[in-house]
């Protein structure tokens, strides 16, 4: 259960991490085109001529710069204070922001703060959402109004490689939910669109022990479901420790071998060592260069003796 504990930690803690990522680069995203005070002046000014001709120009391309900077994010919206469209990086899509328009008034100023939305779908993807007011900081009529609102659309495709990557036992549960309970990835493809309350009675199968953790990344309202059973991961692991046996006593037995021929052949060299000592005594000679060479290579004697 320990090693199932740590195993299910060591995902979390990868996946949460990635998540956070985003969290941290979408919001620094939409904070930086808040607080640009070009894009506020394109918001507040009444001079047609300079926002036409120079204004919208920089607006655009700094627009593209964030959005081509961070991989996630598929689109900026830029709405004025009465949450009328100014400028969007790609091309609108009226359907999907009437309905973020309706579901949060940006137009009887409802959003005070910045918030992520639930996953929404539009043409048969699915987005997440982050809209921030746009407070004036420079100095002139509007300073520190609310002049507009920087909406940022995420494409889900992060959260959905994310666990796909990820190296599960069969039976193992592993799913990203956002702020509405609703299964946005998972590693059971028929998961996915459903809710945890319906999803969850199924996972724990008769009596079966399953090690369950959760982790919530703050903000964006995702959440990190994960369970997995000791004993899947056991049994996943058996071929490998099965694998691992055999090496290690094929390496024994390798270095049994090869140290039996390296003491076979030391022997050789030393009994015709002793055989010719002996030889050389009972001949009375002691004044004798004695060479004696390994076939193999390994050995070599020369000795003077006397």
């Amino acid at each position: 259960a320990q090693r199932t504990q740590s195993y299910a930690s060591d995902i979390i803690n990868q996946v949460s991490g990635q998540l956070e990522s985003y969290v941290d680069n979408v919001t620094n995203g939409a904070e930086k085109i808040a607080s640009n005070l070009h894009v506020q002046e394109f918001l507040t000014t009444n001079d047609m001529e300079r926002k036409f001709l120079e204004l919208t120009p920089f607006v655009q391309d700094y627009l593209e710069y964030v959005t081509s900077s961070n991989q996630n994010i598929q689109d900026i919206i830029l709405l004025d204070r009465n949450g009328e469209i100014v400028t969007s990086v790609m091309p609108l899509d009226i359907q999907f922001l009437q309905d973020l328009q309706n579901s949060y008034g940006f137009s009887t100023g409802e959003v005070a703060a910045p918030f992520f939305t639930p996953v929404l779908e539009n043409l048969g993807s699915w987005f997440q959402v982050y809209i921030m007011p746009i407070v004036s900081t420079r100095s002139s009529y509007y300073f520190f109004e609310r002049i507009g609102y920087c909406v940022i659309v995420s494409k889900t495709t992060l959260m959905r490689r994310l666990v796909l990557d990820i190296s599960l036992t069969p039976n193992s549960h592993f799913f990203i939910t956002d702020s509405s309970g609703r299964i946005i990835a998972s590693n059971t493809q028929s998961d996915i669109g459903g809710f945890y309350e319906e999803v969850f009675p199924g996972v724990r199968q008769g009596n079966q022990e399953v090690i369950a953790q959760e982790r919530h990344i703050g903000g964006a309202g995702l959440s990190i479901y994960s369970y997995i059973s000791p004993g899947d991961l056991t049994n996943d692991m058996l071929p490998t420790l099965q694998d691992g046996l055999l090496i290690g006593v094929g390496s024994v037995l390798l270095l049994l071998g090869a140290s039996m021929l390296f003491m076979s052949g030391m022997m050789k060299n030393v009994t015709k060592l002793v055989n010719f000592l002996r030889s050389m005594r009972s001949m009375g000679e002691i004044h004798q260069r004695v060479n004696i060479h390994s076939k193999k290579g390994m050995y070599f004697m020369d000795m003077d003796l006397g």
